[in-house]
């Protein structure tokens, strides 16, 4: 998965679905009702927000491991040097061995841990 966050929301732009999309989503088809062909605008969300890394779950197929990986969970670092966030954004680049056609897929939980010492704006 690819998470990406920011410290604010730019509300003008919630309107504004080319504003959102995400290239690799797009041209496979991963986003329903949408050409893969359309040009992307110049100014994407990725322009605002911050890259906080690509982390992959793994992909078990014996029953036994799938259960200890959904028991244990897993655990991911953001970069320390990352400023602070308020909104993450998470595409899912992969589940399985074949990705759905409709990207669907299901999270249990996400927690994300911190401190408050870094100065807020």
């Amino acid at each position: 998965m690819e998470i990406w966050g920011t410290d604010k929301i730019d509300f003008s732009q919630l309107s504004n679905r080319p504003y959102w999309l995400d290239s690799l989503s797009l041209i496979t088809g991963h986003i329903l009702g949408e050409d893969p062909t359309q040009p992307l605008p110049a100014k994407s969300f990725k322009s605002d927000w911050q890259y906080l890394g690509y982390h992959e779950v793994p992909i078990y197929t014996a029953s036994s491991d799938i259960v200890a990986l959904c028991t244990n969970g897993m655990e991911y670092e953001i970069p320390i040097s990352a400023a602070p966030v308020r909104y993450i954004r998470i595409f899912v680049r992969g589940i399985s061995l074949s990705m759905r056609a409709d990207n669907y897929f299901s999270m249990g939980e996400i927690s994300f841990y911190g401190d408050n010492t870094v100065p807020q704006k």
